[in-house]
């Protein structure tokens, strides 16, 4: 509830070296992704907007707070990560079967999520759309 209520870096940037943006055709869920890269390929800077749900809001502000000032690979090592086991999650539909298999930190919020697989989608719309913008040149 704290990043859906406070949420980091909801704002565009200006001039920004990578952006994306994606949607969620089912439940109409929208993200811009907008990113600063230094020449030495750190992030400066993550802005975002999102139209919809607390779970696209909440999980792009911890995104934005957990990946800046990472090296641009470590954060995409980090978003694959996080999107590997929120699919892993969305295939099996129940609970964590270990706790090596549950998020930690902010994300941990989202290890309950598993019991809702229909809403996991709109947790991996801001980290997709993050690992589009890296893509860019």
């Amino acid at each position: 509830m704290h990043h859906y209520r406070n949420p980091v870096a909801n704002r565009l940037l200006d001039y920004p070296n990578g952006e994306s943006e994606r949607r969620n055709p089912l439940c109409g869920d929208e993200i811009h992704v907008q990113l600063k890269i230094s020449d030495d390929n750190e992030i400066e800077e993550i802005g975002w907007q999102a139209k919809g749900c607390m779970l696209v809001t909440s999980s792009a502000s911890i995104l934005s707070e957990m990946l800046k000032g990472k090296k641009l690979d470590h954060a995409r090592d980090i978003a694959g990560s996080v999107l590997d086991w929120l699919q892993t999650q969305e295939r099996r539909g129940s609970k964590p079967e270990h706790d090596s298999d549950r998020l930690t930190g902010d994300l941990a919020a989202f290890n309950q999520m598993s019991q809702y697989p229909a809403r996991i989608p709109c947790i991996k719309l801001a980290w997709q759309a993050f690992l589009d913008a890296t893509t860019q040149d």
